[in-house]
């Protein structure tokens, strides 16, 4: 009966409404669905003062915005908010979750900002300990080197994906230097420039840029990634794959998409015949004739399979 008792760690249901609880023995899940009330939630929040490793989500909360200190005082190690209706995130010239600089490992932000509300900044460099970083769905047109001008530097993985933006700051992701993971998808971007990412980017395992504008990338855009095993850029406006630009890298990366972009594969990929592959190579060609419709890899294959024959 004790060890039981024990394992729910959730405060009195009183205590905590509007919002819900569940405990694991070792921490506990804290839901706040539709919530509107910023003091009553704050009230309700003082309830878990004290339990040390506490997870919040909130579902279809509409709030005007969220003070900066509102969880400040509390261990909280994991903030979502999913489909809320949020018109401000954090007080000017304050950090966006004061109190939670070296507690909370993973945020993220789900479709809970909109073009009438957008979310113009995030103020997220002071938080040490973070580690997955998640901003989805929330109608950004830009995101400049201000928002991450100065980290958070540990974040693993990094996922601005959905946003809709359509310009990147110089420098935007350039102090994440120990992301492994940064997925850019979904968003209308037709830039990209290999300042915008860490240098050297030392950890870097898997780029995604799915679904952007992207029709060609500098010739510097894989240097100083030694980890990088692979590269997404399916649903983007490419033509050519590049000596330049994939050579130093093609034969270390793991994989490759290319789904969705018009390629040309003429005699451009002739520098694709005579190194190995990624194992994983995703990618149909529209051009030339001889090879509309035909995959990249079967391409490739083909070709070297013909020079090993002659040989």
């Amino acid at each position: 009966f004790l060890a039981s008792a024990l394992e729910n760690l959730c405060p009195p249901i009183e205590d905590l409404e509007p919002c819900g609880c569940v405990s694991d023995g070792k921490s506990i899940r804290v839901d706040c669905m539709a919530v509107t009330d910023v003091d009553e939630l704050r009230r309700a929040l003082q309830s878990v003062k004290g339990i040390r490793r506490v997870f919040i989500d909130f579902l279809r909360a509409r709030l005007d915005y969220i003070p900066s200190d509102l969880f400040k005082g509390l261990h909280v190690t994991k903030i979502s908010f999913t489909n809320c209706d949020l018109k401000k995130f954090g007080d000017e010239g304050r950090s966006a979750l004061e109190g939670l600089e070296h507690i909370i490992e993973e945020f993220s932000i789900h479709f809970s900002f909109n073009e009438d509300n957008e979310l113009k900044y995030l103020n997220v460099s002071q938080l040490k300990a973070i580690t997955d970083l998640e901003i989805e769905g929330n109608e950004l047109t830009e995101m400049g080197n201000d928002w991450f001008k100065d980290g958070p530097s540990n974040v693993r993985n990094l996922f601005i994906m959905t946003n809709f933006i359509e310009k990147l700051g110089d420098k935007a992701f350039a102090s994440f230097r120990n992301v492994r993971n940064l997925w850019l998808t979904g968003n209308k971007f037709k830039t990209l420039k290999r300042s915008m990412f860490p240098s050297p980017a030392v950890h870097l395992s898997s780029l995604d840029l799915t679904n952007n504008e992207i029709s060609t990338l500098p010739d510097d855009i894989f240097s100083k990634m030694p980890a990088l095993k692979e590269v997404i850029l399916a649903e983007n406006e490419i033509q050519y794959v590049t000596e330049a630009t994939w050579s130093p890298v093609w034969s270390r990366l793991r994989s490759v998409y290319l789904e969705s972009n018009p390629l040309e594969c003429d005699s451009g990929i002739e520098w694709m015949f005579k190194v190995s592959r990624p194992y994983v190579l995703k990618g149909t060609c529209v051009g030339p004739k001889n090879r509309k419709d035909v995959a990249l890899k079967r391409i490739i294959d083909d070709k070297q399979q013909e020079d090993l024959y002659d040989d």
